[in-house]
């Protein structure tokens, strides 16, 4: 069985399994993938058919290759697809994020794109999904003086506390939320504000990743 076929074989079966999205956009409206929503599948199936995955990343481009660890002398062993690695890390991560949060988000973002890509994993399009620019509305007349209104997203900050209080019960991103607090000076994470709450949830996802790939790696 040659690599591709190993590779259809692969992708049928995530298919057909049901995958779901749990990341959500809230502002454009749309779902997509994370990388805990398949990367398990992935590992387990790919582990069925003697192919593993590897990825790398450089200065420019960042890899993620399916090898089929069966294959004869002669024979293909490897997919590989590509994606170029962003000039400013920094932009990658959260406002206030440090050098190493960043690189661990654009790392997340990297793998993330290159196994929706090497495994023909469908999620809807940001661009199409994101609302279109409209013509600005007539400029409303303020009144002297007038405080500018303040908008609180009680229902992010509720659902970034949950999720934490989820990912817990995971050492690499418990170990994450715990550094987090060290370094902010905090006792509590109800106790943070909202942009400490998105850059704490950035690093624990991040763990996670950077976690499973090295799972994977002792498992080979």
């Amino acid at each position: 069985m040659s690599i591709y076929a190993k590779l259809q074989a692969i992708k049928g079966e995530l298919c057909a399994g049901g995958l779901r999205q749990s990341g959500t956009n809230k502002f454009a409206g749309f779902s997509y993938f994370e990388l805990s929503d398949f990367l398990p599948q992935i590992v387990a199936i790919c582990k069925k058919y003697s192919v593993c995955t590897i990825y790398t990343w450089g200065p420019e481009v960042a890899t993620l290759s399916a090898v089929d660890w069966e294959a004869k002398d002669g024979e293909d062993k490897s997919v590989v697809v590509s994606c170029p690695v962003p000039e400013d890390l920094a932009a990658c991560g959260p406002k206030g994020a440090s050098a190493m949060q960043s690189i661990g988000a654009a790392q997340t973002y990297l793998r993330r794109y290159l196994y929706l890509a090497l495994f023909d994993l469908c999620e809807c399009d940001a661009i199409d999904a994101a609302p279109q620019d409209k013509a600005p509305a007539p400029a409303k007349a303020k009144k002297a003086d007038a405080p500018a209104p303040r908008y609180v997203p009680a229902s992010e900050r509720d659902e970034l506390l949950g999720w934490l209080k989820d990912a817990r019960a995971y050492p690499a991103a418990a170990a994450a939320i715990k550094d987090y607090l060290a370094a902010a000076k905090a006792d509590r994470v109800t106790a943070l504000g909202l942009e400490d709450l998105r850059r704490m949830v950035d690093s624990a996802r991040a763990a996670m990743g950077a976690d499973a790939a090295k799972g994977q790696q002792e498992k080979e």
